[in-house]
Order: structure tokens, then C-alpha cells, then sequence
């Protein structure tokens, strides 16, 4: 116990009271305190309280009263046989060394910047906004991960910063973090970690494991779930449901995997997935895919350098410029089935397997104009095409405008007649007239010319099989009650966010070869 820092007589504590040092008491006041707390000495470095200090005095100058009416010749005896008053001098104070404070270290980082440890602006430089927030958790974790940039949990942002996703803008050179700090983001590193996978919040997953799940990135992801807004009543998390029905889609894996993945029940995450399924047909689809989506002028302008220079409109400035499109069927199998028609009407006897056909419809730069089916895998490409454009007041009769050009393949050789009988254009390669082995130089030069604008129709087929896989393996036949939906879903998809085809650099060249001495125009090619 520190004595200098109670009161000499009554021992209070004087760290919240008034007190006088003994050193600045009168030689009586000491008597009276060495008299008050004897056998004790009394230091020039102890402490009265006020109460203490009173009381001394007032003891004094009662003894001063009394001596003031006692005789003079006593009041001098007793004077002179008082000791002389002495006040002993303390011994020094021991030294007293102080640790000096070390500095906090440092650690200096080359890949991570950090923003200033203080609440008492935005972490924006240069904002002199006065309202400060907490910087949520959610806004740490993606900073660190894209642009590793550590907040500090002292730091603040102000509203109007939080509100208005402008995280790019943000910028900080400072580098040296300390051991808190490193600890803080090493365990935030580690919750991301154990939840990489994190459907609710795609911004927080990787880019490549957003890709490679979902097939988009993260930045296409909201401009989905924004265009189908009814799923957010459908579903405790239109998020979820969503990746569930993408992923779906893209890696084909089946239920059990799936729900693995998205730590839910089957059944739950089946009614996720219908729901998800279900509004992208009602919703997405329409804006897209289909007829309706664009117009056939729309359709035309699509056109690219070869074909409308092979088989268009000569004249670019023609009002009347021709739409040209691609037709072909491409195959989905199936599983066998119990149900004996249709196993009979699924079962192709040129591939050897049950599958049913989507009929797709492109333009020449990749887009799909529409998808139609599924059609039975007995009929061939003809009929299809038959039975689509038969009917007069039919929708393809009322969309496509005389002189339009199909570009088609020779599955389609029996419906050309009647294409040219309702007035449209239809060019298909060449086949081998009876009795013959070998293509006339004629014939295999219009066959080049047809294949050079065929095969777009091609890598659009080879887009939605390679990336969805669900549609290059075999449909369960539970499944296939909506395989259409799927698949039209997907060609939505591919749609709004595959890269449209251009025109090769060198497309004038080729045009120029082909009109080489106007060798197209008639299809006359001689022979050398």
C-alpha cells in the first residue's frame, strides 16, 4: 500500500478528496500530528486530508488561546524545556526505471493493401460525407477476394458509398498491416474458404467455380435473376433456385449430387429446380427465343458478307433485302422405354439409339431464331420442315416474306420444290445424279459455297452440347416430360450471353473468287 497517498492520521484514501502536504503545515500543526500519530514519524512527504488538516489547525489554535491566558513566566518555563522541533529527513526514493514502450510491428505485404485504421472519415479518400457506417462483412470478404484489399474493423464508410456499388473506385497504397490485422484477415480468409460454394452470394464465389458450376459469370448472374422476377415469390431464395436449375444445365450431374452440393433435401431441391425451370420458360424465354422475340427485318440484318453476298440482295440498299436463315434438326437421346409406341417413335434407325429431334431455326451470325419439337426420330428433316410451313396462315407462312433463303442440308432435298413453290429461296449442297461417282465442278463448287454458310448452324448445335451437358447424354424418362422446356431454355441462354459470329476478315476475298468472272451467278463452272 502507496502511505504518501493516504492521510498520515486517519489512513482515507486522498485520490478523490482535498489534501495538504506536511511540508506546508506550521511547526505546531506537525507537533500536534506527531502527537496524533505517534510512535509513527512524520515525513515532509506525507499527506493531511482537509478534514485532518482542520482539525490540526483548530488544535492549535486552541493551545493558543490557552497559552494567551496563562502567566508569561510559565508560558516561557515551558517553553524553554521544549525540545527544539525536528523534522527528520526521509530517506531518497529508490529509482525507478520505466519499460520503454516498443513499437508495434509490422508486417509489409506485396499482393495486399489495406485501408486507414480510423472511424473518423470514409475509407473513400477525399469523402467529406459526416455520416460513418460499419463497412458489412459481406462488403469485407469481396473486397478481400477481388481486389484483396483488407478493411479494418474500425474503418466506416459513409452511405452514400455503401449504397451505390462503387468498390472499383476504392484505392489505398498503405501495405504494412499489423499482427492483429494479419490474424483478422487470415481468419476471414479462412470463413471464406469453408464456404466457397456460396449460392446465396455469387459474388463471393470464385470466378472459375462460378463458371465451371453455373456456367456464367458472376456478373451475368444478376441480369438473369433479373429478368425473371417472379421466382422471388416462388422461392425462400430465387438465388439458390436458380443456380440449382443452371448447374443443372451445365454439369448435368443427377439429383443426389446435386443436392449434395446444395446441402438440401432431394425433394426440396427438385421443387427448387421446377419453380427456377418453370419461370425462365414463362419469363426469359419470350425475350430471346421464339418468333416474337424479333422481327424478320431484324432477321435480315443479321445477314453477313458471305451469304448475303452469295445468296441475297445484290443491291445493299435494296428495301427489300432477303432474310437468310439456317435450318437443321439436331438429336437429344433418351432412355428406352415400357411404352411400346414410343419406344417405336423414339428409336432411330440411323443412329441406333432412342432420341427425339429439336428442329433449330439461325440466323447467320450464331443467333437462334427459334427452336421447335421435339419431333419424333422416324421423321426426317423434310417432313419436319413440311408440316411447319404448310399451313397458309401458319406462323412460319405469316413471318417469312417471299425471297427470303434457306440455307439447309440434303435431309431437305424433298421439301426444296415446295420452299420455291410459296416463293422463298432454298440453296442445299449438291447431291450425285444417278449413275454418276463424282460431283460435276459445277456441282461441287455450289456445294463449297452452300457449306460456307451451313456450318454456322453447326457450331450453334456444338454450342449447346458443350456447354450443357445435360443435352450430350441420355434423358431419363422421367425427365423427358420437359426436355423442351430445357432445351429451349438453353437456347435462351446461349442466346443472351454467347458471343455472336462475325464475319472473317477474310470474307470480301472469297466473295471476290467466287464472282470471279460472275462464275456464281449462273452456277456455271466449267470444267478444266
Amino acid at each position: 500500500m502507496d502511505v504518501t497517498r493516504r492521510c498520515i492520521n486517519c489512513s482515507v484514501r486522498l485520490a478523490h478528496q482535498r489534501w495538504r502536504m506536511v511540508e506546508d503545515a506550521t511547526e505546531p500543526m506537525v507537533n500536534i500530528l506527531r502527537v496524533w500519530i505517534s510512535p509513527t514519524p512524520v515525513s515532509h512527504l506525507n499527506r493531511v486530508c482537509t478534514a485532518c488538516w482542520l482539525a490540526a489547525r483548530r488544535n492549535v489554535q486552541k493551545q493558543m488561546r490557552q497559552d494567551a491566558n496563562r502567566p508569561i513566566e510559565a508560558f516561557n518555563e515551558e517553553t524553554d524545556n521544549r525540545e527544539p522541533t525536528h523534522i527528520p529527513v526521509p530517506p531518497p526514493l529508490p529509482h525507478i526505471s520505466f519499460p520503454q514502450r516498443q513499437e508495434t510491428a509490422r508486417i509489409i505485404s506485396q499482393t495486399y493493401s489495406r485501408v486507414a485504421a480510423t472511424s473518423r472519415h470514409c475509407i473513400f479518400s477525399g469523402c467529406e460525407n459526416v455520416e460513418r457506417l460499419l463497412v458489412p462483412t459481406g462488403v469485407k470478404e469481396m473486397l478481400l477476394c477481388r481486389y484483396r484489399l483488407y478493411i479494418p474493423s474500425s474503418a466506416r464508410v459513409c452511405r452514400y458509398h455503401l449504397e451505390n456499388d462503387c468498390w472499383e473506385q476504392l484505392q489505398s497504397n498503405i501495405r504494412d498491416f499489423t499482427a492483429s490485422q494479419m490474424d483478422h484477415m487470415l481468419n476471414m480468409m479462412e470463413r471464406i474458404n469453408l464456404r466457397t460454394l456460396d449460392f446465396n452470394n455469387i459474388n463471393m464465389m470464385p470466378p472459375n467455380l462460378c463458371q465451371y458450376w453455373l456456367g456464367v459469370t458472376a456478373a451475368q448472374f444478376p441480369e438473369l435473376l433479373a429478368e425473371i422476377p417472379s421466382l422471388h415469390n416462388e422461392v425462400p431464395s430465387a438465388s439458390v433456385a436458380l443456380s440449382i436449375y443452371l448447374a443443372k444445365l451445365r454439369t448435368g450431374d443427377s439429383n443426389e449430387r446435386l443436392s449434395s452440393l446444395f446441402e438440401m433435401p432431394r425433394s426440396t431441391l427438385e421443387r427448387n429446380m421446377n419453380k427456377a425451370r418453370n419461370c425462365m420458360s414463362q419469363q426469359m424465354v419470350p425475350l430471346h427465343l421464339g418468333l416474337n422475340h424479333m422481327t424478320v427485318e431484324e432477321v435480315a440484318a443479321r445477314n453477313k458478307t458471305i451469304p448475303e453476298g452469295l445468296f441475297g440482295n445484290p443491291n445493299p440498299s435494296s428495301e427489300m433485302r432477303p432474310a437468310i436463315v439456317i435450318c437443321d434438326a439436331t438429336y437429344v437421346y433418351v432412355q428406352s422405354s415400357s411404352n411400346y409406341l414410343f419406344q417405336k417413335e423414339s428409336y432411330s434407325l440411323h443412329k441406333h439409339l432412342n432420341l427425339v429431334k429439336p428442329f433449330m431455326i439461325v440466323c447467320c451470325d450464331g443467333h437462334i431464331l427459334d427452336c421447335l419439337g421435339p419431333y419424333r426420330a422416324t421423321v426426317n428433316d423434310a417432313t419436319i420442315m413440311s408440316n411447319e410451313f404448310r399451313n397458309s396462315n401458319g406462323e412460319m407462312r405469316r413471318y417469312f416474306r417471299e425471297g427470303d433463303v434457306f440455307i439447309l442440308d440434303r435431309g431437305f432435298r424433298d421439301v426444296i420444290p415446295e420452299l420455291i413453290e410459296y416463293g422463298y429461296q432454298a440453296h442445299m449442297p449438291e447431291s450425285l445424279s444417278e449413275g454418276e461417282h463424282q460431283l460435276t465442278t459445277q456441282q461441287a463448287n455450289k456445294s463449297r459455297c452452300v457449306t460456307m454458310c451451313r456450318w454456322v448452324v453447326e457450331v450453334v448445335n456444338g454450342r449447346l452440347k458443350r456447354d450443357f451437358k445435360l443435352f450430350r447424354q441420355e434423358f431419363f424418362n422421367k425427365a423427358a416430360k420437359h426436355l423442351m422446356i430445357d432445351f429451349r431454355n438453353g437456347c435462351a441462354l446461349t442466346n443472351k450471353l454467347h458471343p455472336l459470329i462475325e464475319d472473317i476478315p477474310e470474307a470480301a476475298e472469297y466473295l471476290a473468287i467466287a464472282f470471279l468472272d460472275d462464275i456464281f451467278n449462273e452456277f456455271s463452272f466449267e470444267n478444266e
